[in-house]
């Protein structure tokens, strides 16, 4: 997998991701329900982490957690990601790929790695992994448009 750095370093990822999502909760209801908070970061390795508590708003009839809220907050992380490594202008959602893996409740804690696949001037390939407990719930896949001129820093390609 390639591995690509961000647009900041690793203390102003943070100081970024902290008061984008403290606005998006002022400005709109869906990311005040969520909670979303930062967690942890990787500047060099180009993935942000972020932790949410399942909410009553979020759950189905099942009392499981709704699949569109599991979408949604998915989507929002590799949008974070995205938006990182652009100009901060903006980086629309062109496509999503939910995986739903284990059903989760209200009071679940989750953690919510999303990370850049690949990256070019336009577009940017990334993943988001969803757990509770280390155990995965939910995997995005998604490609993200990116409105700048510049191309993210390349770091070497990384195998394992």
């Amino acid at each position: 997998m390639s591995v690509f750095k961000l647009s900041k370093n690793r203390e102003e990822l943070e100081a970024h991701m902290k008061q984008y999502i403290a606005i998006s909760e002022e400005s709109c209801e869906l990311y005040r329900r969520f909670k979303m908070d930062f967690k942890d970061a990787d500047y060099d390795a180009g993935w942000v982490e972020f932790t949410h508590v399942v909410n009553d708003f979020e759950k189905n009839r099942y009392g499981n957690m709704h699949g569109g809220a599991i979408t949604a907050i998915l989507d929002t992380s590799m949008g974070l990601v995205a938006f990182e490594l652009g100009t901060g202008n903006s980086s629309p959602t062109m496509d999503i790929q939910v995986n739903f893996i284990k059903g989760m409740k209200l009071g679940d804690e989750l953690t919510i790695k999303a990370e850049v696949i690949s990256a070019g001037k336009h577009s940017a390939v990334l993943r988001a992994v969803m757990s509770r407990s280390g155990e995965v719930t939910a995997i995005a896949t998604g490609t993200n448009r990116l409105y700048t001129t510049t191309v993210p820093d390349r770091l070497p390609f990384v195998t394992k």
